[in-house]
């Protein structure tokens, strides 16, 4: 069970990291460009923000899965295939 679930953990790490960055990147901009929102308009901002980094993030772990897919059913099929020409060529 253990396993399965290493396999996922570099997708955790790779969805929290790019949340945060996301996230912090945009209370940043809220700080740089504070002249120029009306008071309250902070939080419909974070709030849009983060519908907008939810969506990116979905995309961006949509080629992360691909890629981790590929990566894991090539590595038991290259195993395969390497044990197979062993016993071709012995």
């Amino acid at each position: 069970m253990t396993a399965k679930l290493s396999v996922l953990k570099p997708l955790f790490r790779f969805s929290l990291i790019l949340m945060s960055v996301f996230i912090l990147s945009r209370i940043a901009l809220l700080v740089w460009q504070h002249q120029r929102l009306a008071d309250g308009d902070s939080l419909a901002v974070l709030l849009g923000g983060l519908r907008v980094d939810l969506s990116s993030l979905g995309y961006l772990l949509a080629l992360a899965v691909l890629m981790l897919l590929a990566h894991v059913l090539l590595r038991r099929k290259t195993a395969f295939f390497s044990m197979f020409s062993l016993f071709i060529a012995a």
